[in-house]
């Protein structure tokens, strides 16, 4: 029998959205999940799924068995859960026990109705520009940067994971925040996909999650803001010493969630945009520093349509948004001005079993360009505003 592959791609898949995540844990608003794994080689009946909950140990038998290489499992708010995979043949005889998958972690929102089509924190538009693989027989990620395409090994604890990338000291290269199953948080100082420092910063409970990362404060640093379960939104001011100021953010209803940042309005300050995650309702927050200026609503027309990134397209030095279906899968491309509707484009439809990765400007031409994420490999869309120049298969070496 031979063993799993060495590097195991984990997805989730949640009301149909699937979040291909394997470079960080995942945060979910809802308790239905699917996990997925690379199939084993030769004669395989079936995979022994092992589970390690909250940060426990894996069992020693397995948790429960099933025929393909996938599994679902229902969890309860404030869960988190690793799986480790055996294949086995028609004669039980098993193969290599994988190392422990991304950590999957379920928050419900504060909300009196159920949430629809989320994919987590941090939301799909914010993940990082580089793409991030736990290796499985290590306790380390690897990296590539995908505008150098230069890799390289980060040493991380399996007890801490990647939640999401931002400048976090203005030096002009992204850094990453990690974050512990018990709460901890720090900076890792990155120069490409080489680390250069650490940086210790406040605990924060388990029920919060990285909803948005921007510089709120008009400087060179990127800012970090949290959402709670219990409906608290936060933003914290950094510098290259760790936490300056905390901000409480204005009360929202229930059930609306913070679903990408960038400005809006060419201000030099980071703005929000929210979601209702029932109706589909959204709008833009435009920020003055770490207070709302005011807000300007977005004209959704159907609860199906939600926003899954966030980018300056057409390069005028403001923030568009990208939009999918999630019956038809869909996408649109919006290039605002001002916070308001400019042009709306529809687009082809996404790659096939994929999910918009990030958007950042892989080839530096001032244009925001689309990365999406499959479950063996990650494509780029060269764009020049709403209009796809060319596409690229990324691999990592």
């Amino acid at each position: 029998m031979a063993a799993l592959a060495v590097w195991m791609l984990v997805s989730v898949a949640i009301c149909g959205v699937t979040a291909s995540r394997a470079y960080a844990s995942i945060t979910v608003h809802q308790p239905d999940i699917t996990m997925k794994w690379a199939r084993a080689s030769g004669p395989v009946a079936g995979y022994a799924v092992y589970l390690a909950w909250n940060g426990g140990r894996f069992p020693s038998t397995p948790s429960f068995t099933v025929a393909g290489a996938q599994a679902s499992m229902k969890l309860k708010s404030g869960d988190s859960v690793q799986i480790r995979v055996a294949a086995y043949d028609a004669a039980m005889n098993y193969g290599a026990l994988s190392s422990a998958s991304t950590r999957i972690r379920y928050v419900a929102v504060a909300s009196s109705v159920a949430t629809s089509a989320t994919t987590g924190s941090p939301p799909v538009g914010l993940s990082p520009s580089r793409l991030l693989w736990r290796r499985l027989d290590t306790s380390s990620i690897a990296v590539l940067d995908p505008r150098t395409r230069t890799t390289g090994t980060l040493p991380i604890d399996a007890n801490w994971d990647v939640e999401v990338s931002g400048d976090f000291n203005g030096d002009g290269s992204s850094d990453l925040l990690l974050r512990s199953i018990q709460g901890q948080n720090a900076i890792l100082w990155m120069q490409g996909a080489s680390m250069t420092g650490r940086r210790p910063l406040p605990p924060l409970r388990t029920g919060c999650w990285v909803a948005a990362v921007g510089s709120f404060n008009g400087d060179a640093s990127d800012d970090l803001v949290w959402s709670c379960e219990n409906g608290d939104h936060r933003i914290w001011l950094l510098t290259q010493d760790g936490v300056r100021n905390a901000v409480n953010l204005p009360e929202v209803d229930p059930g609306w969630a913070i679903k990408a940042a960038g400005d809006f309005d060419g201000d030099g300050h980071t703005d929000l945009v929210w979601q209702n995650l029932s109706s589909g309702v959204a709008g833009v927050w435009m920020m003055r520093g770490a207070k709302l200026a005011r807000s300007v609503a977005l004209p959704v027309t159907s609860a199906n349509w939600q926003i899954v990134g966030l980018g300056d397209l057409d390069g005028d030095g403001q923030a568009d948004l990208l939009w999918q279906d999630a019956n038809s899968r869909r996408t649109a491309l919006w290039l605002m001005a001002k916070g308001t509707l400019e042009t709306a484009v529809s687009t082809a439809k996404r790659p096939k079993k994929s999910l918009i990765h990030d958007v950042t400007d892989v080839d530096g031409d001032g244009h925001a360009d689309v990365i999406w994420a499959g479950l063996s490999s990650y494509r780029v869309w060269f764009m020049n505003g709403a209009k796809r120049t060319s596409a690229k298969k990324l691999v990592l070496r």
